[in-house]
């Protein structure tokens, strides 16, 4: 799996912004926890975009990077499985909050984003202690806003 995270970094390196600095690099299906809204949601993201961009309605396997300003989703190349630098969305840290963590077969984790219900990130077997660290590194973070703010 080190590959992989290697992989993601390098591939996410020009999204990056200036002295932003990776923390998790990772792989999860990604999918909303709110169908009906999602559904929603979706349909007009499509329609707005031209069908270019659409929310995340049916659980869908990206690279997932975790930085110390924002969580990002790579696109993955379905002949090599590999990461491209296609960056499919961003979310601020400051706008996740950990709903619920748990490994088991697999780790799941399950965000909030701002007001909303949030994502859910499904890891595969091989990842699924990533599910905890990233769940870490988020309440870290938002702990050291509490104290900084």
């Amino acid at each position: 799996m080190s590959k992989s995270r290697q992989r993601l970094i390098e591939a996410a390196a020009e999204s990056l912004e200036p002295g932003e600095q990776p923390e998790i690099a990772s792989i999860a299906m990604v999918g909303s926890m709110r169908l009906k809204r999602s559904l929603a949601l979706g349909l007009a993201t499509a329609a707005l975009t031209g069908g270019a961009a659409a929310a995340f309605l049916v659980p869908v396997k990206r690279y997932v990077l975790l930085t110390d300003r924002r969580l990002l989703f790579f696109e993955m190349n379905q002949l090599t499985g590999r990461p491209t630098r296609n960056l499919i969305g961003e979310i601020p840290r400051p706008a996740i909050g950990v709903v619920n963590v748990s490994v088991g077969i697999t780790g799941v984790l399950k965000v909030a984003v701002g007001a909303e219900q949030g994502l859910k990130l499904r890891f595969p077997i091989p990842a699924r202690t990533d599910a905890r660290r990233m769940a870490e590194a988020l309440r870290d973070g938002a702990d050291a806003d509490v104290t900084a703010g």
